[in-house]
């Protein structure tokens, strides 16, 4: 069974943006309108980095309504209800049935966390796109990759060590404490970055990244990091 949202205090507000709406839609909502399945949040395709979201609606209170098949308990004596729900990453569908009526949702988990290649190498390398500097100004590479490796970046006769920012700890949804779920992880990725200044003279060549890890070593080759100013 699913229980309404009357009873998720705080814990699960990241998807609550949109319960100031239902009281608004229903009030306006006509009584033959009140009494067919609608939903007022999420939208039928919506995308969200939360890992919880709140379906807001309202139907028939006479009949029970079901969220992939599973009772939504502590609707409203109107027949409103707002469970919260859980987000896998990636694609996620719910499909809300009462009587012959039927809706499909499909809500989308983004991670924030840096995502790397399926096999081992750098993502979001610096320079992205093409861009000038002026010699002796000050330029930072920067690349993802994964933690304990060791990171450099060469361009012409120019040799730079990128440094591991320090692999922040993320703090687990509120509800974890419900769960035996609270205990702080790692991500499974290092932000890397060395700073240098652009000397004299130096040919416009691209710089070349080599990760090494253990005994594999990958070389990428990003955008050209200095071009002569106009």
């Amino acid at each position: 069974m699913i229980r309404g949202g009357a009873n998720h205090q705080g814990s699960l507000g990241l998807e609550i943006l949109g319960l100031g709406v239902l009281g608004g839609i229903m009030l306006m909502a006509s009584p033959a309108t009140a009494q067919s399945l609608f939903v007022a949040y999420p939208p039928s395709t919506h995308q969200t980095t939360a890992d919880q979201i709140f379906l807001i609606g309202t139907a028939a209170p006479d009949q029970e309504v079901r969220i992939n098949g599973e009772v939504v308990e502590n609707r409203s004596p109107a027949g409103h209800f707002a469970p919260s729900l859980p987000l896998a990453l990636g694609d996620n569908q719910f499909t809300l049935t009462q009587g012959d009526e039927t809706l499909t949702l499909q809500v989308t988990r983004l991670s924030t966390a840096p995502v790397l290649p399926e096999t081992l190498g750098l993502t979001d390398l610096t320079p992205a796109v093409d861009i000038a500097h002026q010699p002796g100004e000050r330029f930072c590479f920067r690349a993802i990759a994964p933690p304990d490796a060791t990171v450099s970046v060469a361009w012409g006769d120019q040799r730079l060590l990128l440094q591991a920012s320090p692999n922040p700890m993320v703090l687990p949804a509120n509800y974890g404490v419900l769960i035996a779920q609270n205990a702080p992880f790692a991500l499974g990725a290092s932000r890397y970055e060395g700073c240098t200044r652009i000397p004299e003279g130096i040919t416009p060549t691209a710089p070349v990244y080599t990760l090494t890890l253990g005994e594999q070593t990958v070389r990428q080759a990003a955008l050209v990091p200095w071009q002569p100013s106009p």
